[in-house]
């Protein structure tokens, strides 16, 4: 467990990858009293980050990590990792690469704690409820990488790490109405389950497992609902105004229900957004 001490006595915090979580994470931390390292990919960015009152870096992962000033972004006590896996990347390994890239500076610099953002998508569907105690038998290369990436995180010793398993992302500019396109045609199974998660969530789930020095573990970060794809779809269209979208009457694969049983129980956290459909 990394120690949490007072405001004028918190561990500096680099966030990797200031994007579409990242951010709202630096800022998160930085307005509770932490020193805020963020890199990004953009120049165009860095005066955001500045404004914001979070340390600026210019850092790249193709897959070697290169940016003259990394040694001095690793010079923290807790990093917290959100590198996305792209679905157009040709080889998912280049993922694990990228990842390892990281982390071997993590291992050169300060870090003593890497908290990293995957995926529910490392389960396969099971057609039943799943909990992080689950053994993940990958169905693909993507979940085959994204577990082994996992297990790359949680054996960095002496380095501690905890991942963080988020569902389908929603909030800020991903609006839950985008997937209609204009368009009522939704040509999937209607009965699956869906598993959501708020950008507001994300943001307060890394804020309270970094209050609680939670090393070591794997949480499942998903709302509490789990809507059908009918529920969803016919609502979100009902509120942009669209008409209600048709679903083929073809029955869909297995789906699955992840459970956030542990991350409510070990952090005592209540959702900001307990239910996508509200």
């Amino acid at each position: 467990m990394i120690e949490n001490g007072p405001a004028d006595h918190r561990p500096a915090v680099s966030v990797f990858g200031c994007g579409w979580m990242g951010l709202p994470v630096a800022r998160r931390l930085h307005g509770e009293g932490y020193s805020v390292k963020g890199s990004t990919t953009a120049a165009v960015k860095i005066p955001a980050l500045r404004e914001a009152g979070i340390q600026p870096y210019l850092l790249r992962c193709a897959p070697e990590l290169s940016g003259k000033d990394a040694p001095e972004f690793f010079a923290s006590e807790i990093l917290f990792l959100t590198l996305p896996f792209r679905r157009n990347m040709p080889d998912p390994e280049e993922y694990r690469r990228q990842v390892a890239a990281v982390i071997d500076h993590a291992h050169a610099g300060s870090v003593r704690w890497i908290i990293f953002t995957s995926s529910t998508s490392v389960y396969p569907p099971a057609g039943t409820e799943v909990t992080e105690d689950d053994i993940i038998v990958p169905q693909n290369a993507r979940q085959r990488v994204l577990r082994d990436v996992e297990q790359d995180i949680l054996g960095a010793a002496p380095i501690a790490g905890t991942v963080l398993r988020f569902g389908g992302l929603y909030g800020g500019d991903r609006k839950l109405g985008r997937f209609l396109g204009g368009s009522a045609a939704v040509q999937r199974d209607g009965e699956s389950r869906v598993n959501l998660i708020h950008l507001d969530d994300c943001v307060g789930i890394v804020s309270a497992v970094i209050a609680a020095g939670a090393t070591g573990e794997i949480f499942n970060a998903v709302s509490d609902a789990h809507p059908t794809r009918r529920e969803l779809y016919t609502g979100k269209a009902r509120e942009c105004g669209l008409p209600a979208p048709e679903f083929s009457g073809a029955p869909g694969g297995p789906d699955k229900i992840v459970s956030n049983r542990k991350l409510k129980t070990v952090l005592s956290y209540s959702f900001i957004h307990p239910d996508p459909l509200e």
